[in-house]
């Protein structure tokens, strides 16, 4: 197998597009061209650890590819981090310097009185105050990659060039042959899935990546989303490939059935990052739409499983096993063998060839790969029964008016449904009404409360990436409190 680099620039003289924005183009002999010339400029420096906070931009890709070029460590930090986390991330990776500015703004002038800015023709560069200690790093490290999971604490998850290029060839092994697509970054780039399955992965192939504004792609804030100017950004810009929640997937299949958009531009779309609800995955495989869902940890690199657009997708999966995985299930759990990270940055080495994921999951007899949900978040009805809260929110989610819901419940108390919602209560009721109709009795929703404050990143209810913080979410809404009955 070829290394990361060499992978990536495999059309390094081409003279096709590789990146664009919304006024601006780079070739592939072009990009690589300002690749290098970032590359010497930080191979005249020390420092070996970079902090990168820009935008998704030209510029963020060209940083990362520089790094990658000269070994130095580069450290993603989310924007929607808060400005603890973002602080945390930084000290926790001892980075030395900063590219960008796209940081909370207090953060951020803290940073400036206490650091150095370095002169550079690309980007504002910030030399950091010296840590008090610097964390040994796990040898070969060349990416750190940050995720706060159900905590408000982030972890740094270690990675190296070599790891994160077999992931990048196992999607290539698994993507069809003639695959020539333009793709249009969704997802911070800071998320390591859009980084690597979105930008490596179309680099890999001598493809085209746009890069545009959230405000050019109609994303607004962690939630908002203006869907008509997301559908012209696609429109206009001849999208083929995508990698999506499962949010704007659903805003794909309106733009094909109401608004003219045809199936046929699209030549992949890879759902991830939560669950899909196998209405809406049925809905888009109705439409012709060529979905993927996958399934993948930061811990190894990525994507893990993924479905094959060129054979039968059963409803429900998130595919077989990349070429590189072997796992294993007890008692339920999906082990992964060799995860391709190196380490948790703080943490000893991995010393253990078996990697516990934390999900529930089973394999049919196609080898398709199924997950049943966290084995932390399983509920356990007063009848013994264990209920995945993910299956009903996802269910529940597919009411438009419902825009965020946790379901919680224990030995002592019925489930129980959160939901924000402007709608009227008569209007949820009936609709959970309708969807318990469909449900065993013991997973049917048996009370409810009506919110008009979203969980968010900001009140910590929500992980960067969008997940919810259960235990903090319980906390400010305690199963004790009472809840309408239906």
């Amino acid at each position: 197998m070829l290394d990361l680099l060499t992978l990536l620039k495999r059309h390094a003289h081409s003279p096709s597009i590789a990146l664009r924005s919304a006024t601006d183009t780079l070739t592939h002999r072009a990009l690589w061209a300002r690749v290098s010339g970032v590359a010497s400029w930080l191979e005249g420096r020390s420092e070996q650890r970079i902090g990168l906070a820009l935008e998704n931009s030209f510029d963020w890709v060209i940083w990362d590819l520089a790094c990658l070029q000269v070994n130095k460590v580069l450290i993603p930090i989310p924007s929607f981090f808060s400005a603890q986390q973002q602080q945390n991330v930084l000290l926790d990776s001892g980075a030395e310097l900063l590219v960008g500015t796209h940081l909370d703004a207090t953060l951020y002038e803290h940073l400036v009185n206490h650091g150095q800015p370095i002169a550079n023709d690309c980007c504002s560069v910030l030399k950091l105050a010296k840590a008090p200690t610097s964390t040994a790093l796990p040898k070969g490290t060349q990416k750190i990659t940050y995720t706060s999971g159900s905590t408000g604490q982030p972890k740094g998850v270690c990675l190296s060039a070599d790891g994160i290029a077999i992931v990048v060839d196992s999607l290539l092994q698994r993507l069809p042959s003639q695959l020539n697509s333009t793709h249009l970054v969704v997802m911070p780039l800071a998320v390591l899935l859009e980084n690597i399955a979105g930008v490596y992965v179309t680099l890999a192939l001598g493809a085209e990546v746009i890069l545009l504004a959230n405000h050019e792609l109609g994303l607004m804030g962690a939630s908002g989303l203006d869907a008509e100017r997301f559908v012209k950004s696609i429109v206009h810009n001849q999208i083929s490939t995508l990698v999506v929640p499962p949010a704007l997937l659903e805003v794909i299949c309106a733009a094909v059935e109401h608004w003219g958009v045809p199936a046929r531009q699209f030549e992949f779309i890879a759902v991830g990052g939560a669950r899909l609800a196998s209405s809406l995955e049925q809905r888009a495989m109705d439409l012709r739409l060529p979905v993927v869902v996958g399934y993948g940890l930061s811990e190894c690199a990525s994507v893990v499983s993924l479905n094959n657009i060129q054979a039968e997708r059963p409803l429900g999966s998130v595919g077989t096993l990349l070429p590189h995985v072997s796992t294993l299930i007890h008692e339920g759990e999906l082990f992964i063998k060799n995860p391709l990270m190196l380490g948790y940055l703080g943490e000893s080495g991995r010393t253990d060839d078996w990697f516990a994921t934390g999900d529930l999951a089973h394999f049919d007899e196609s080898g398709h790969l199924y997950i049943d949900g966290r084995k932390k978040n399983i509920i356990v009805t007063p009848y013994g029964r264990n209920v995945d809260p993910e299956w009903l929110e996802t269910e529940l989610a597919t009411h438009p008016a419902i825009e965020q819901v946790c379901v919680s419940g224990d030995e002592s108390s019925p489930l129980r449904a959160l939901i924000v919602s402007q709608a009227a209560d008569e209007t949820i009721e009936a609709f959970i009404q309708t969807i318990n109709a469909t449900l065993p009795d013991y997973a049917r929703i048996k009370t409810m409360r009506v919110l008009t404050q979203p969980f968010t990143v900001a009140n910590q209810q929500l992980t960067g990436t969008g997940r919810l913080r259960r235990q903090a979410i319980l906390k400010q809404y305690p199963l004790s409190e009472s809840s309408t009955e239906y």
